[in-house]
């Protein structure tokens, strides 16, 4: 018979349930002192957080409902809205019953469907040697693009340095041509 994965899940939702649905119940009868909603958004988060360790997308989501449903009363003193916790008992209900459903032998659990954002990851081990050596690899193929950066804008200086020269150069040369052909140097300035 293969190993139960649910086993202290199971354990620590259950505690952890217990105390949402006493806090809750405290909250609706307005017993509750200034700490009561920080500590079940507490119990929520971590109840979501274990679900998604053990791939419990429905349990995840509906503790994660019930912290939005918590978060807006959090430091609100009084009673909280009429028919707010029956909501949010029917979201612990809803826990509650999925818990159940894991208390079935493993063969007669239904199949657990990832949502879609949990199958885009997957785990991947690499040695730290090889990290280490491909950061090293990527660190200096940036300080080589730097370097070639500062080239490449040097090289444009002076290429535009060079082609100011270059027609400096003609403009004399066509003066100085015209002269030895007794061409009006002026008149040529004016054309260029």
């Amino acid at each position: 018979m293969p190993a139960d994965p649910y086993k202290y899940f199971r354990i620590e939702a259950r505690e952890l349930l217990e105390g949402l649905n006493r806090g809750v119940l405290d909250l609706e009868r307005g017993i509750h002192d200034g700490e009561l909603v920080a500590r079940l958004l507490r119990l929520a988060h971590t109840l979501k957080g274990a679900a998604r360790v053990v791939k419990q997308p429905a349990i995840a989501d509906a503790a994660h409902t019930v912290e939005e449903a918590l978060a807006p009363h959090r430091g609100a003193p009084g009673p909280v809205p009429r028919g707010w916790a029956e909501e949010v008992l029917g979201y612990l209900d809803t826990i509650e019953t999925r818990l159940t459903a894991l208390d079935r032998p493993v063969e007669e659990r239904p199949p657990v469907v990832a949502s879609a954002s949990e199958e885009a990851f997957t785990t991947v081990r690499v040695e730290i040697a090889e990290m280490d050596s491909l950061l090293e690899g990527l660190s200096e193929a940036c300080v080589r693009l730097a370097a070639l950066r500062d080239d490449l804008g040097a090289l444009a200086r002076l290429r535009r340095v060079t082609g100011i020269l270059h027609d400096r150069v003609q403009a004399r040369a066509g003066i100085a041509g015209a002269r030895d052909t007794g061409t009006d140097p002026s008149a040529l300035e004016e054309l260029g």
